[in-house]
C-alpha cells in the first residue's frame, strides 16, 4: 500500500482530478503511520493540496481545472477527499450546502452513470434526499451487476435502511484453501474480485461480523 500511495503523491500533473487523489493518498498515509505508531511528516502537504482545491473550484464545485465547466464525477471525487481530511482533523472550508446542492440536482435532472457513488457521497454529507426510494429504484433495475449489488448494501448500510444480506452472501465464492471472495477475476478498474471482496468487508467490518471478514 505504502508504495502504491507513493506513486500517487509523486504524480506530476496537478488537475483537480489528481489533487484530490494526492490528498487521498496522504490521509491514507497518516493513518498507517497512526496504526504503525510512526511519525507523520507531511501535514503541510495536506493543507497545501487542500488549499489548492479550494483556490481551483468553480462555484463552490469543481471541474478539471480552474476554469474549467463543473464536473459531476470531479466533484464528487474532491468531495470524498475533503470529507476524508475533515475526519482526520484538518480544515476544509468548502461549501457543503453548494455541493449537496449540485450533486442532489445532477442525480435528479438526469441518469447518471454512478448514481449509487454519488449518493454514497450525498450520505456522508448529510443530505436530505430520500435514499430509500432512490435505492430501491436502483434494485429493481434488471442486469445489475454483483459489483452494484455490493455497493447498494454499502449504501443501504450507510444510511441506516435494512439489507438484505442472503443477496450479499448468495454471491460469495471460495477459493480453493475455503477462502471468501466475491467478484470476477477481472482486468477491470472498479468491478473486479479485490473490488467487491474489499467492499464486502467493509460492510461486514461495520457490522462487527468478525466471522465473515476473516473468511475473506
Amino acid at each position: 500500500m505504502t508504495d502504491e500511495i507513493e506513486q500517487v503523491e509523486n504524480y506530476k500533473y496537478l488537475c483537480n482530478e489528481q489533487l484530490a487523489s494526492k490528498l487521498k493518498a496522504f490521509l491514507l498515509e497518516e493513518k498507517i503511520a497512526t496504526y504503525l505508531h510512526k511519525d507523520f511528516s507531511k501535514k503541510k502537504d495536506i493543507r497545501r493540496i487542500i488549499d489548492k482545491l479550494n483556490q481551483q473550484k468553480k462555484s463552490e464545485v469543481w471541474g478539471w481545472w480552474k476554469d474549467a465547466p463543473a464536473s459531476l464525477w470531479i466533484t464528487s471525487h474532491v468531495t470524498e477527499a475533503m470529507i476524508m481530511a475533515a475526519a482526520q482533523g484538518y480544515k476544509t472550508n468548502f461549501n457543503k450546502e453548494a455541493v449537496i446542492n449540485y450533486l442532489t440536482m445532477e442525480l435528479t435532472a438526469r441518469s447518471c452513470k454512478d448514481s449509487i457513488g454519488y449518493m454514497q457521497v450525498l450520505s456522508q454529507l448529510n443530505a436530505p434526499i430520500d435514499y430509500k426510494s432512490n435505492i430501491d429504484s436502483l434494485i429493481a433495475r434488471s442486469g445489475k451487476s454483483g459489483y452494484d449489488t455490493i455497493r447498494l448494501a454499502l449504501l443501504q448500510q450507510q444510511t441506516g435502511l435494512t439489507v438484505d444480506l442472503s443477496t450479499l452472501l448468495s454471491r460469495q465464492q471460495q477459493t480453493v484453501y475455503g477462502n471468501t471472495f466475491w467478484g470476477k477475476d477481472t482486468l477491470h478498474l472498479f468491478n473486479n474480485s479485490i473490488q467487491s471482496t474489499y467492499r464486502c468487508i467493509r460492510y461486514f467490518v461495520r457490522q462487527g461480523d468478525k466471522k465473515h471478514c476473516y473468511k475473506a
